[in-house]
Formats: structure tokens, sequence, C-alpha cells
């Protein structure tokens, strides 16, 4: 995304520039050329243009920042229909391991569990973290209307539930597990 933003910017700079800068080459050491009428109502053309083209400009950047975050929204509701794919089928913990963005927090009966890796999903176990109450909870859960607030997103219920968060790749993953 800072990508999108940092070449948005370089753009408007490059749009910018090229409206509203003079030819290059003329040193004034050439004699004044007349100019027509014509010509004279073009320039002022382009100097009005200016404007409009700086408006067009800033709508193309909002409008970017519009998209990256349709994008982040995108990324969210595709992660959430993943996970919630997966829970609800409990198919392995091979399938489960790419879905977790490491490490894992996993909350069972009040105790809490930090998971580094797939090894350590299985030594919990899908029977322990796949409960009849979060298979439903995960079931019923409606992914296009998921809300991400700094990052997280909760899918599930009020005590059945799992966090999503986004990493420094922008791939997102579990992060908790509430039982």
């Amino acid at each position: 995304m800072k990508n999108k933003r940092a070449m948005a910017a370089a753009l408007a700079a490059v749009l910018y520039l090229t409206g509203c800068a003079y030819v290059t080459g003329d040193t004034g050491k050439t004699a004044p050329k007349n100019t027509t009428e014509a010509e004279t109502s073009q320039s002022a053309e382009e100097t009005e243009a200016a404007p409009r083209m700086e408006e067009s400009v800033e709508d193309a950047v909002f409008s970017e920042e519009e998209e990256d975050e349709d994008l982040y929204m995108d990324l969210f509701r595709s992660g959430a229909s993943v996970v919630q794919m997966e829970i609800t089928t409990g198919l392995t913990t091979e399938y489960l391991d790419p879905l977790c963005n490491y490490p894992v927090k996993v909350y069972l009966g009040g105790e809490e569990k930090t998971v580094e890796d797939e090894e350590g999903l299985k030594e919990i176990g899908l029977d322990a973290l796949y409960s009849d109450a979060l298979i439903n909870a995960v079931k019923d859960f409606d992914t296009d209307s998921i809300e991400v607030t700094d990052g997280r997103a909760v899918m599930g219920d009020d005590t059945h539930y799992v966090v999503l968060e986004m990493d420094e790749y922008e791939n997102v993953g579990i992060t908790e597990f509430h039982e």
C-alpha cells in the first residue's frame, strides 16, 4: 500500500509539473516572437486547465486511498471466508497451518497457550480447537459484514471466536482462538 501511495504522489508531481512547466530549451537569447491571438487564447486555456488538473490529481489520490481501503477490507473478507470454511469442515492441522499468523494464542477453559507452528497445533489437537460451540459460532458468522478495528477482526460470537490479523506480508490469518 505504501508503494501505491508513493507512486500516486510521484504521478501527481509529474502531472503537476508537466501541466504547469515552461517549455525547456528557451534560453531567452533569441528575439521574442510575435504572438497571434490564437496563441494567446491557447495560453489562456492552458492556464485555466492547470487548476483543473490539480483537482484531478487530488481526486486520483483520494480515489487511490478509497481503493486501498476497499482492498484492505476485501483481504479480510476473503481471509475470513477461508477460515470459516476450514473451521466448519475441520479437515486437518495441515490445512489450518497456512491460515495461522504465528504465534497464535489459544485460550481453552481459562488457560492460555501460545502456539508457534503446526506441531503446536497438533499437540493441542483439532478436537480441542474446534469445539461444537466454536464451529457453530464461526459457521453462523457473516463474513461480508466483518468489522476491522485496529487491524483486527473477530469472527464468531461473544465467547467462542477467532481473531484475524494481517501480517507484514498483508496475509490475513488467525492469531487467537477463544474457547
